[in-house]
């Protein structure tokens, strides 16, 4: 181990790690002449990967041989390309791979906040209370170690919030997801945590405490994993209190009939969760792998809302009505989720077989009792039961072949079977049953291929067989789709100047699909005037994307997304006269959207202060025609973030992040929001004994909540009389084994016990 100068390196720490999933072998540290060895007690069959780091030098990785390699490693001072392996320096935590950027966390800021808020972080990505998107608008799905959680989103983001951000390897953000994804994918952020094995057991258990519209929401969970040298053991419980005390007012004016309704409502709202999860795997041998996951989760409502109606003609109040309305579930039953799998290695350049299996349920009985206070009042009971359950198979097969490509190919196939019940007490006529059943099936190909130094491929086809069956018992009303598409993909990277320029050009194929929330065709009214169905005749639409990416200097970074889609699913809502406002989803015609974006991240004064700043454009161009009126619109858009992440002392521990955004006016369909600007800050302190206590406090302006719209027929109007800023309080406490090995007893100090 010697420098650019030939001078040896001491101390340097090198680890071996498996190639498939970076599974931590062994490890030791140079000694004062640069020198190392490691001897293994078995010898693997497959390549192996060498991974050396040193203080103020790059860190390298590099693939070795077994039994025996002999490595004469140099450590540069500066950022540079070897021979396929790109190495980057601490002050560049973002490197690129054809339809992905991977974030790879530095650890003072991973140690200071957890996983879910470390997304955030991550380029392009935006994260909320309830939602992560990429690229400002595309909803991402949450994977954990290649493989989507058996659990809901909503779940699986509690869990990341009681997750150390430390445990966290790296996050890849999938912008384009490839032939290997769904094709409805939007997005994906897989999150891979380090391998460990041989630590035994650790965990973290949180409490939190979060006061959002005048009401204070209690989380507690706790996590606990066992990593043995075969077996490793995870398992998560979780409790989850979402509430909200909302007021709000609406305004329309009906052209028509020359009337105005105005609402005043009063919200009171807690949701209820409880979920927890168990994982195990186990290495049955060097080339078997066998693992499976088992997840139960219940939640439960308590809405009670009211609604103070005014009826006012030529701006003459002519009277007034309250609607009381009470929402609860009189049956709870837990949704169920499981999966096994198993992975085969075929041979020693990382080939394998992948096989998996899940099944997933899920029931909801949901009640509301409205009472209707007015010259002519009335009172109804409404019930929906939905009773959801979903099977899952897929097989893949990966091949590497002896220049580092790989071929991959896989089928899938999943059976969707739901069957709703609606039940209005006050009149049969509205009483049905919804039948629902959807089968897809998938077939994939794929193609990935590291040309040279410079160049960088991935291409792919996927086919998706879609079978869709609706019935209404009752009415007979009938729902058949069917139909098949392909999906081509392919991304291109280039890197250049020895990595300190890359360009990445992606193009896929992707499909909206409906599902029955959105082609149920009950209706569910929520005032007198107002009600929500779905729409039988929802078909699905298909969109082109393509996504330019340009990164210089590591810390820059331009993108420009283009999309097109042609028979557009939108949400909206619609006049129908007579003062009744319904909410559907409809198909519309041809959507197109530009997004640039440019983003700078910058480590400054030795990784004290991170700053973030970005900076998005976007126009979005849509053709639309609701019932005889043209709703085609074009709009331009812009947003802007700076954040500000400060070590304020790493002796004791303190930690900040400010940041600021600004949201231009943005419309859709049938709604526009005006300007926004949101404040954010957020404090942490970390204690020796694996304690951290937090305070974050979001949308400090309260700038949610403004809405509004305007057609030939009617506007609209809305405004939230409630502060919507949220303020967080929360402690997560980390215990168990610190994970120790043994070291080879070199003559550059006592590093038999030192802490990796």
């Amino acid at each position: 181990m010697k420098d650019k100068q030939g001078q040896p390196v001491p101390a340097a720490l090198v680890v071996l790690l498996s190639q498939e999933d970076s599974t931590v072998l062994n490890f030791t540290y140079a000694d004062t002449s640069g020198l190392f060895s490691m001897d293994m007690r078995t010898v693997p069959d497959t390549p192996l990967i060498v991974e050396i780091s040193s203080l103020g030098y790059e860190k390298v990785r590099l693939t070795v041989t077994p039994p025996s390699s002999n490595l004469v490693v140099t450590l540069e001072a500066s950022s540079e390309t070897l021979a396929q392996v790109v190495v980057t320096s601490d002050r560049g935590t973002v490197s690129k791979r054809p339809g992905k950027l991977v974030y790879s966390p530095p650890a003072e800021t991973a140690s200071a906040m957890d996983a879910f808020s470390m997304l955030g972080y991550a380029p392009l990505v935006t994260v909320s209370r309830e939602a992560v998107t990429v690229l400002g608008n595309k909803r991402a799905e949450i994977w954990v170690d290649g493989r989507k959680p058996v659990m809901s989103q909503e779940a699986a983001m509690d869990i990341l919030r009681n997750t150390p951000a430390e445990k966290i390897e790296k996050i890849e953000v999938i912008t384009s997801p490839g032939a290997s994804y769904k094709a409805s994918s939007g997005a994906v952020i897989n999150v891979v945590y380090k391998k460990e094995p041989g630590q035994g057991l650790d965990g973290s258990t949180s409490l939190r405490g979060t006061y959002y519209a005048r009401k204070v929401s209690p989380e507690t969970a706790l996590g606990l994993n066992w990593a043995g040298r075969k077996l490793t053991v995870s398992g998560n419980l979780g409790f989850v209190n979402s509430g909200s005390r909302i007021d709000q007012t609406e305004q329309y004016s009906y052209f028509d009939t020359g009337q105005d309704i105005g609402y005043r409502s009063s919200l009171r709202s807690d949701l209820y969760m409880l979920h927890g999860n168990l994982n195990l795997s186990y290495d049955i041998n060097s080339v078997n792998l066998i693992g499976a996951s088992v997840a139960l989760d219940g939640d439960w409502t308590d809405i009670r809302n009211e609604i103070l109606t005014d009826y006012l003609s030529d701006g003459i109040l002519t009277r007034s009505s309250l609607v009381s309305s009470i929402t609860d579930n009189p049956e709870i039953k837990p949704g169920l989720g499981a999966e096994m799998y198993y992975n085969l290695k075929t041979d020693t350049y990382g080939s394998n077989l992948d096989i998996s299996a899940n099944y997933s349920s899920y029931y909801d009985n949901s009640r509301i009792r409205t009472e209707i206070t007015s010259q002519s009042p009335r009172s109804w009971i409404q019930q929906t039961v939905s009773d959801f359950r979903a099977l899952e198979a897929k097989a893949v097969y990966r091949h590497v072949f002896a220049d580092g490509s790989s071929l991959s190919s896989g089928l899938e196939h999943t059976s969707t079977l739901l069957s709703n019940d609606f039940f209005r007490d006050d009149s049969t006529g509205w009483n049905n049953t919804f039948l629902y059943n959807e089968h897809i099936s998938h077939a994939y190909i794929s193609y990935d291929r590291q040309w040279n130094e410079v160049l960088w491929t991935t291409a792919g086809l996927r086919g998706e067989y879609t079978r869709i069956s609706g019935e209404q018992q009752v009415t007979g009303e009938k729902v058949r789709q069917s139909y098949f598409n392909l999906f081509p993909s392919v991304s291109v990277m280039l890197n250049l100047g020895e990595g300190k320029h890359s360009l990445m050009l992606d193009y896929r194929m992707n499909i909206d699909r409906p599902f029955y929330t959105s082609l149920n065709p009950f209706e569910i009214w929520t005032t007198e005037n107002t009600y929500s169905t779905g729409n039988p005749q929802l078909g699905a639409a298909l969109a082109h994307e393509l996504m330019f990416n340009y990164t210089f200097f590591y810390d820059y970074m331009l993108g420009i997304m283009w999309m097109n889609s042609g028979n557009a699913v939108f949400d909206y809502d619609e006049y129908v006269g007579n003062g009744i406002m319904k909410s559907s989803t409809g198909n519309f015609g041809i959507h197109n959207m530009l997004h640039m974006t440019a983003d700078i991240n910058k480590r400054l004064f030795n990784g004290i202060w991170e700053i973030r700043l970005n900076a998005t454009a976007g126009y979005e161009n849509l053709e639309a025609v609701l019932g005889e009126t043209d709703m085609s619109y074009s709009t331009w858009y812009w947003m802007a973030d700076l954040r500000n992440t400060v070590n304020l002392s790493r002796q004791h521990g303190l930690f900040m992040t400010l940041s600021y955004s600004y949201n231009s006016p943005m419309r859709s369909l049938t709604w526009e929001v005006p300007e926004r600007h949101y404040l954010n800050l957020s404090i942490s302190k970390q204690f020796e004994f694996g304690g951290t206590l937090s305070l974050e406090a979001t949308d400090l302006l309260g700038t949610f909540g403004p809405q509004h719209f305007s057609t030939a027929t009617y506007t609209y109007h809305r405004d939230w009389q409630t502060w919507s800023g949220l303020i967080t309080l929360s402690w997560r406490q980390t215990f168990g084994r610190k994970y120790v090995r043994q070291a080879e007893d070199r003559s550059a100090g006592n590093l038999s016990k030192r802490i990796r």
